[in-house]
């Protein structure tokens, strides 16, 4: 359901040109390929530039995948 919410969110504003989305879809592109550690490295990139929800969201679920659990628990929750 976040990834739902997040990826509207994302679609809404693509057309702002914003900058910090870039990183985000580069993080998504990875995460398709199972680069994990990549997409892990571009939500952090995005999060650093602009912090928010979606970013920290992402890096959360990056990081499950690559079963960092506690830093996965913490981004998740936060």
């Amino acid at each position: 359901m976040i990834r739902i919410l997040a990826r509207t969110r994302a679609g809404a504003g693509a057309g702002r040109g914003d900058e910090s989305d870039a990183p985000i879809n580069q993080g998504l592109k990875a995460m398709r390929k199972g680069d994990y550690q990549a997409a892990l490295e571009a939500f952090q990139r995005a999060h650093q530039a602009r912090p928010s929800t979606r970013s920290r969201t992402e890096i959360g679920l990056a990081e499950q995948a690559l079963h960092r659990w506690v830093e996965a628990e913490t981004d998740l929750a936060g």
